[in-house]
């Protein structure tokens, strides 16, 4: 139960939710499965109840049930958490402020994290450490599943108000490997999902239930791997490396500048297109040779990228043509 902190929370409340409302005025607002939420835009209510989530599963409720992980009320103002979710804080307490992370910010044993149940009810504010009224920020979090796995890093976006319409519980995602993840390193928009991460990023995108057809955007250095057998429409990599363990079937692949693909096998293209300094690699060569790399784009149309073997056959036809070109041009 969390009955001393909410009580602890109602003696202060009168006093920080003034001082939260003048700050709005005053101030402008590796290598494991990755679980990702997906887009759920959880409204968090303006009452002292708030909402109960369960991170495994999704669950929410107005009333506390078990395997609850976090409950944020007052639109975000108190945020209350089991001990299961450690949320990371400005100091080891388990009522010390939770702490608002940017964009593409490391979780892992860098950040400071509480144990057993907890709460907070002070992190806004105006400085680099409290979050901004209904201004989007991640919080990163250490975590143990409904069955006991873990310890595991994520990350959850928010919106946070002081007991206004418009908190939010966006997304969350949590690596499964027990290694560092980075905020924000999987997003689902609109147009599809966005895998992002420095050169440390290493990890595979684990299942998305309820999405059957999708485009995936890969940026940043990091390296990503598909292995579910989703429909990917697209897959375009706009840095880094992105390897493919799963049949494509009619998608439309983008090698873009400084960016590689990897295939374990043969994968039918609707089109292949390599950018500048961009390359598409069979990343299980049958031989000891390196890779094969594409050096030039595919024409648009069903494009059926070879395997391995084929494509060293491929490699040693077109030199031959070359040569071929080469003796006649000399006579």
């Amino acid at each position: 139960m969390i009955s001393h902190y909410r009580a602890e929370f109602c003696r202060k409340a009168a006093v920080g939710i003034a001082a939260a409302f003048s700050l709005q005025f005053a101030a402008p607002l590796a290598s494991g499965v990755v679980v990702y939420s997906g887009l759920q835009d959880i409204a968090i209510p303006t009452d002292f109840s708030g909402v109960y989530l369960n991170l495994d599963h999704g669950t929410t409720s107005s009333v506390e049930f078990e395997g609850w992980d976090v409950n944020p009320f007052f639109g975000g103002f108190g945020f209350g958490n089991s001990a299961s979710f450690q949320p990371a804080r400005t100091g080891a307490g388990n009522e010390d402020p939770i702490l608002p992370l940017a964009f593409g910010r490391s979780v892992g044993r860098n950040l400071t994290f509480s144990i057993g149940q907890g709460g907070s009810g002070s992190h806004f504010g105006t400085g680099s450490n409290h979050f901004k009224i209904g201004h989007e920020a991640y919080l990163g979090f250490r975590f143990s599943t409904d069955g006991n796995a873990g310890l595991y890093y994520g990350w959850m976006r928010v919106i946070f108000t002081a007991n206004l319409h418009g908190g939010i519980l966006k997304d969350w995602a949590y690596e499964t490997s027990g290694a560092p993840t980075q905020t924000g390193n999987v997003l689902q928009t609109p147009d599809g999902i966005t895998l992002s991460g420095d050169a440390s990023q290493y990890s595979t995108l684990g299942p998305l239930l309820g999405i059957s057809s999708l485009n995936i955007l890969k940026t940043g250095a990091g390296t990503w791997n598909l292995t579910e057998p989703a429909n990917y429409t697209s897959v375009v990599t706009s840095g880094g490396l992105t390897s493919v363990h799963v049949s494509l079937t009619d998608a439309a692949v983008t090698a873009g500048p400084a960016s590689t693909i990897g295939f374990d096998g043969a994968q039918t293209l609707a089109s292949l297109t390599i950018g500048d300094d961009g390359t598409v690699a069979f990343s299980e060569s049958v031989s000891s040779s390196p890779p094969l790399e594409l050096a030039a784009p595919f024409a648009s149309g069903p494009t059926n990228v070879p395997e391995p073997r084929a494509a060293a056959l491929l490699a040693s036809a077109l030199a031959m043509m070359l040569a071929r070109t080469r003796r006649r041009s000399a006579r």
